[in-house]
């Protein structure tokens, strides 16, 4: 009984150390996602300048993120800057492009 408290006191320590890795190795992901996007979006931007913005599918393709990653990092992102494209029948979104542009925008 004399040794609970001393295990007590290591297992909470090892649960801040653990809570923190964590938390770094998650916004670290999250970092590293939102680089990736904007470094592909800049590519295209650069060596196809004629090039017209690229759908969802076409960046879960290429860059073998999920719809929602993509989504997040483009968020985070104040160099992306997204599209909707209207189905003129509905007039409802059909598609989300997105595109690189230089100097942060508002989305």
């Amino acid at each position: 009984m004399d040794n609970l408290a001393p295990l007590a006191n290591i297992a909470s320590i090892l649960t801040a150390i653990f809570a923190v890795i964590a938390i770094v190795y998650y916004f670290g992901n999250r970092i590293s996602k939102r680089m990736r996007l904007e470094k592909f979006l800049q590519g295209e931007k650069l060596y196809n300048p004629n090039h017209d913005p690229l759908t969802t599918l076409h960046l879960i393709a290429k860059l073998g993120m999920t719809e929602e990653e993509i989504f997040r990092a483009s968020s985070d992102s104040p160099n992306i800057t997204r599209i909707t494209v209207e189905d003129r029948s509905s007039g409802l979104a059909k598609d989300i492009l997105f595109e690189y542009v230089d100097g942060p925008q508002s989305n």
